[in-house]
C-alpha cells in the first residue's frame, strides 16, 4: 500500500533513527495490508523516551507510569472491524483518513527487543 503518510517524529537523539523510522514504516504498513485496509491513510509517530513517555501518559490518561506505547485514535472505531465504507472519515483536504497519533518508548522497545 503506497498511499499511506507516515508523520514520524523524534523527541530523543539516536544513531538508528533512519532504521527506526524504517522499521516503524514497515509494521504500520504490514499491519494494514494485514489487515486488508486499502483507503488512503495518515498517522502520526512520535519515537520518545521513558521520562517523556510517562509525562504525555500523566497528562493524558492520569496514569503517572511509564509504558512502551500510547495510542490516540482519532476515531472510535472497533479492533478487527474496519468501516464497510470510510469516506466520512476521510480529510477533504488532505483525502486521507487521519488514524490518530501513537507515542513509542524507544528505551522500552529496545528492552522487550532483547527479551
Amino acid at each position: 500500500m503506497s498511499n499511506i503518510k507516515i508523520n514520524i517524529s523524534f523527541q530523543v537523539r539516536t544513531l538508528r533513527r533512519l532504521t527506526i523510522e524504517s522499521i516503524v514504516r514497515k509494521c504500520i504498513r504490514a499491519t494494514f495490508r494485514e489487515e486488508g485496509i486499502k483507503v488512503p491513510l495518515e498517522i502520526n509517530v512520535l519515537i520518545t523516551d521513558d521520562e517523556n513517555i510517562r509525562l504525555i501518559n500523566a497528562s493524558s490518561r492520569n496514569i503517572d507510569k511509564v509504558t512502551d506505547v500510547l495510542s490516540f485514535p482519532m476515531f472510535d472505531l472497533t479492533a478487527g472491524e474496519p468501516p464497510a465504507d470510510w469516506s466520512e472519515y476521510i480529510d477533504p483536504d488532505t483525502g486521507l483518513c487521519p488514524l490518530g497519533d501513537m507515542a513509542i518508548s524507544i528505551e522500552r522497545a529496545n528492552e522487550q527487543a532483547q527479551l
